[in-house]
């Protein structure tokens, strides 16, 4: 799967192969059938329930027409499943249609990485500038060719083995001159804004016409929610059987509204210093603090499905010793958090280590894991006649992965 040079430069097409997409595909087309059943007896019924409410016409033979309070309780709650479920479902079928028919194609153009993804005549395309991408490199994990930017990772393709995203990303790099390791320079990624609070210090926030955005919509669900909720429990007055409803109704409202309010009027601030980083809530234009950190730490974690998840976390101290979960809850707050592949959040602990002049003490590389499992066979094997015997098994262990 080597690249070819042609007019535009470098240049390599991927596209969806093995048999093994079919099973997939398959699983997918079954579940898509019955996502077409939900959508045909939600959407009808919520069209069917809406023309008799507003006309005043009975569902059904020998039925009494629909109650508005009710009603309108049941068609709100229809709707907001009715749009998880279709979004689910354009997702999905997006996916059946990436192992049928996928194709993407990556080219080194003299001035810009160009990547092209998509499926038959449905195409995305995106530029990024040379002198932003750092180097190409595989993610082990759900196998992807990855292009490490000054703005954090961007995908490539996932169409291929390990073997030759190896061999395609060690091409791409020497093209353009890249190192293949990962580079020593931070890089704050995407998503990320420094700026200036109102007292004067350097801070850096999430991107507000991000959180602007959220806002907008939690406030509209609020609104929605509360207009509902109060009209059924207005109605319970006389229909006290509708007061479940309206309760639940307007529990769902209060959430949405806190959500909004938090978005609209509050944030987290991280105050960038020399040799300190300060987390600080803001609301309604009064800072609080709530951490302050001295170090940063890069640690890997398990989740429930086996999958790696990397976080970057700021702790009070460089040097801190092994913590019980509840007292690493009061030592530490995670800052950002990826999974399957480490690169953005390590540039990212770079980039605070280098502008707050923090130490970064990364706990995701193999010299870290090998000390750390020393440290853990040491503890075992002073612990008692129990501990050495599982130390040793724990040394083997080791040994034969090695």
């Amino acid at each position: 799967m080597l690249p070819t040079r042609t007019f535009q430069g470098l240049e390599v097409t991927l596209k969806a192969t093995g048999y093994g997409r079919f099973g997939g595909a398959a699983f997918l087309l079954v579940w898509l059938a019955f996502w077409v059943v939900g959508e045909v007896l939600v959407g009808g019924l919520l069209i069917w329930g809406s023309w008799c409410l507003l006309t005043g016409q009975p569902p059904g033979e020998g039925r009494a027409p629909l109650e508005t309070a009710p009603a309108l309780g049941a068609g709100v709650f229809m709707l907001f499943w009715l749009a998880f479920w279709t979004l689910g479902g354009v997702l999905a079928l997006r996916e059946v249609l990436r192992l049928l028919a996928g194709r993407d194609r990556v080219v080194l153009r003299p001035d810009a990485l160009l990547v092209e993804r998509g499926f038959g005549v449905f195409r995305s395309r995106q530029e990024i500038p040379r002198e932003q991408v750092r180097r190409f490199h595989r993610r082990a994990h759900g196998n992807i060719l990855f292009a490490d930017t000054m703005r954090g990772g961007v995908e490539l393709t996932r169409f291929g083995t390990a073997a030759e995203f190896e061999e395609l990303a060690a091409a791409l790099n020497a093209d353009w001159k890249l190192s293949p390791d990962t580079p020593s320079g931070g890089v704050r990624p995407a998503g990320w804004e420094e700026t200036q609070a109102p007292e004067g210090d350097a801070i850096l926030i999430k991107d507000p016409g991000v959180r602007r955005k959220q806002a907008a919509v939690a406030w509209f669900v609020f609104l929605l929610l509360a207009a509902v909720g109060a009209y059924v429990l207005l109605a319970s007055v006389a229909q006290l059987s509708l007061l479940a409803l309206g309760a639940m109704v307007a529990a769902g409202a209060g959430f949405a509204g806190w959500g909004a309010y938090q978005l609209t009027y509050c944030r987290d601030e991280w105050v960038l210093g020399a040799g300190s980083l300060r987390l600080q809530r803001r609301s309604r234009g009064r800072a609080e603090p709530r951490f302050e950190a001295a170090a940063l730490r890069l640690r890997e974690e398990k989740d429930s499905d086996g999958d790696p998840w990397f976080k970057l976390v700021a702790v009070r101290a460089a040097t801190s010793p092994a913590l019980s979960p509840r007292e690493a809850r009061q030592h530490e707050r995670v800052i950002m958090g990826v999974s399957g592949d480490p690169t953005e959040v390590r540039n990212f602990g770079r980039w605070l280590e280098q502008r707050c002049r923090l130490v970064l003490e990364d706990g995701t590389t193999a010299e870290a894991k090998a000390h750390e499992v020393a440290q853990l066979r040491a503890q075992l094997a002073a612990s008692g006649r129990l501990g050495r015997w599982v130390a040793r098994r724990l040394g083997g262990a080791t040994a034969e992965r090695r």
